[in-house]
Order: C-alpha cells, then sequence, then structure tokens
C-alpha cells in the first residue's frame, strides 16, 4: 500500500490509566501493557496505522517518565518523534504542540491523532475508514472524527450527534457532527441510544495541520500564544525551558472540549470496525470468554462454585470459591478484590491509598 508522505499520526501516550490498577500504574501505563495478544496496545496502535503512515511520519506525545519504555517497545520510531510533555495539561495542549513541530516538517501535513491506549481487532475496516477520512480532509479544511455505533447503554464514554447526512463514499457514511455530549448518565445514554442518531466519540480526528491551529487561534487564543512563542524556540538551546515555562501556564483542557464541541466544521464518519478502550476491569467481559457460570479467568485463575467474576494473575495461581460479582486481581506483589459495579470508580480508591502503594 503506498503511504501518502503528507500524512502524520499523533499518537497520545499520557496519562496513568487509574482504572486498570495494579496492572496498569504510573510506572507502566495501559499503552505500554499487553492486554490482548503478544503485543502492548501502543504497539498495535501504530502497526495498525503502518500501512497508511510511513514510521518517519509518527509522532508519539508522552511524558519523560515513559520515554525509555516507548523507545524499547517501538525500537523503528526515531528518537526527534517522541515528544516529550515537560508536564500533563491534557490533549488540547499536546495537539498544538505537535502542530507547531510539524510546521517545521511538513506545510502540507495531514493530521490523523489517535489515543494509544485502544482496541481495534479489524484493522483492515479501519485502515478503509481512515483512508475515506484522509480524502475527505484533502478537500474540505474541517475536522473529521471516528464515531462508534453503540451496542449497549455506556456511561463512560462521550458521544456525538449525526446531523445531516453529507455523502457516502465508497459504502461508508459521512454525517454533519450535530454536537458533542459529555460522558451521560445512564437515563441519558439509554435515551441516546432509544433515539438512534447518536455514536460513541472514539477521540480518532483528521484534519490538515493549518485548519487545528486555526481553531486554536480561534477558541484556544492563550494556548495560540504559547504555541507561538514554542515555535520561535524551537532548535535553540532555550527549547526545553520555554516548552516547560509555557506548558506550566497552561489550564488542562481537553481538544474535545476546547475546539470540538465549539466549532461547526466537523464531520463525523459512522464506523463499522469493533472498538474498546478498555476503560475499567469491567471490559475484559466484552473482550474475554466467560466460563459457563459467568466468569471470565485469565491466566493463572481458577473460580470454583462462583460465578460473575473476574479473575486476573498472569503468575500466582489464585483460586475462589463460593463468591459473586467480584474483580480479584494479582499482579506482582499487589492484590486488588473489589465488586464488579466498582470498577469504573477505581480511581476514586487510589486516591485515599498511601503514595507507597502505587
Amino acid at each position: 500500500m503506498k503511504h501518502d508522505r503528507d500524512l502524520y499520526a499523533i499518537i497520545m501516550a499520557g496519562g496513568r490509566s487509574e482504572r486498570l490498577w495494579p496492572l496498569s500504574s504510573e510506572k507502566c501505563p495501559k499503552p505500554f501493557l499487553n492486554l490482548i495478544g503478544q503485543k502492548s496496545l501502543i504497539q498495535q496502535t501504530i502497526l495498525r496505522l503502518k500501512p497508511l503512515v510511513p514510521d518517519k511520519n509518527i509522532l508519539i506525545v508522552l511524558g519523560k517518565k515513559h520515554l525509555s519504555l516507548a523507545k524499547k517497545q517501538l525500537p523503528f520510531i526515531a528518537s526527534e518523534n517522541f515528544l516529550i510533555e515537560p508536564m500533563a495539561k491534557d490533549t488540547a495542549a499536546s495537539v498544538g504542540l505537535s502542530s507547531i513541530i510539524l510546521d517545521k516538517r511538513n506545510p502540507n501535513a495531514k493530521v490523523v491523532v489517535c489515543p494509544s491506549d485502544h482496541y481495534i481487532p479489524e484493522e483492515d475496516k479501519f485502515q478503509d475508514t481512515l483512508k475515506v477520512a484522509t480524502e475527505i480532509v484533502s478537500e474540505w479544511d474541517g475536522i473529521v472524527t471516528l464515531g462508534i455505533i453503540p451496542n449497549r447503554v455506556e456511561t463512560g464514554y462521550g458521544y456525538i450527534e449525526k446531523g445531516k447526512l453529507v455523502k457516502r463514499i465508497k459504502g461508508i457514511s459521512i454525517f454533519e457532527a450535530k454536537g458533542f455530549k459529555e460522558k451521560p448518565s445512564y437515563p441519558q445514554a439509554k435515551q441516546y441510544i432509544k433515539k438512534g442518531t447518536y455514536l460513541w466519540n472514539s477521540g480518532i480526528f483528521i484534519f490538515k495541520n493549518n485548519t487545528i491551529q486555526s481553531l486554536i487561534k480561534i477558541y484556544l487564543p492563550r494556548l495560540w500564544d504559547g504555541l507561538i512563542k514554542i515555535r520561535e524556540s524551537l532548535v535553540t538551546p532555550k527549547q526545553s525551558k520555554v516548552i516547560r515555562k509555557i506548558f506550566k501556564s497552561l489550564d488542562p483542557i481537553s481538544i474535545d472540549y476546547g475546539i470540538m464541541e465549539k466549532t461547526k466544521d466537523i464531520r463525523v464518519i459512522e464506523s463499522h470496525f469493533q472498538w474498546d478502550d478498555i476503560g475499567n476491569w469491567s471490559s475484559f467481559r466484552r473482550l474475554f470468554s466467560a466460563d459457563s457460570c459467568g466468569n471470565v479467568c485469565i491466566g493463572n485463575s481458577i473460580g470454583i462454585d462462583s460465578k460473575n467474576c473476574i479473575l486476573y494473575s498472569p503468575t500466582n495461581r489464585i483460586i475462589v470459591w463460593g463468591i459473586s460479582d467480584l474483580v480479584v486481581v494479582n499482579y506482582k506483589d499487589k492484590t486488588l478484590v473489589c465488586p464488579v459495579h466498582k470498577a469504573p470508580a477505581l480511581k476514586e480508591l487510589l486516591k485515599i491509598l498511601p503514595s507507597k502503594v502505587d
């Protein structure tokens, strides 16, 4: 497959992924874990982009503490393509920093922004959808996002409401994006599914580089002022110092809230590939087969006279007996036991744990 030399990928590899503790931690967050298969989620992310985006056009945005881990897992990515954020300021700052760095490389760049921790097993369908998205932005100065067709009531994802059908390309439908909705309550999510005009927000965006810069300038002027100063410092001895100073002054804001919810020039592609963000331990019910009693047993784990449990232990043997609806995880020197319904709120537990636990 021939690469588009103007197409670049920005892979977002920040965050702690606290809802998968103790497997995921500050030292090794979710993108770098082998949750499904023999490769980590970030390796899988890049492999499914490779047929469309050359290695030299793939940028990884991450914190300094994960740089050595990322380089070890991604030896084919050039050192200058690892973009270090001095501190986490959410995705608007990450995309903005990447954008001005791309200015120096290719003024005609088209960009696909991808999270690094999603599971998309149907790579061919994903690539076909992404090709349609890049075709659209090649001819149009707006943003294209990939929406996932919901198959359940879900409160852990954002939603996009479909508007008018714009066109169909190779059997793929493109709609105006009528509105972005934050993570809803259960009754709201149930209503979205019933209405049938809502898609899950995958967090995958495609645009021309100069388009996102124009939108940052309009909707996030303070960020834009900072990015201009960073651009002036690039490839000078002051670069690292200026980036740190600017990032320290920024308010954290997501690209969704800062840009996507405000601009009208957005199209959403109704995407038909399987997708999951593996947000917490409950997600494992969707990704692994359960036994006849509803237990998902991964690794060296066994459930006896138990039902609807999620058991995970890659090394040490864990055996549960006579329990139900629990998550039991043993990883290295830590063990977690909690009700399944508490799994989505696991980050609240970490707030009250002693720091040494992590």
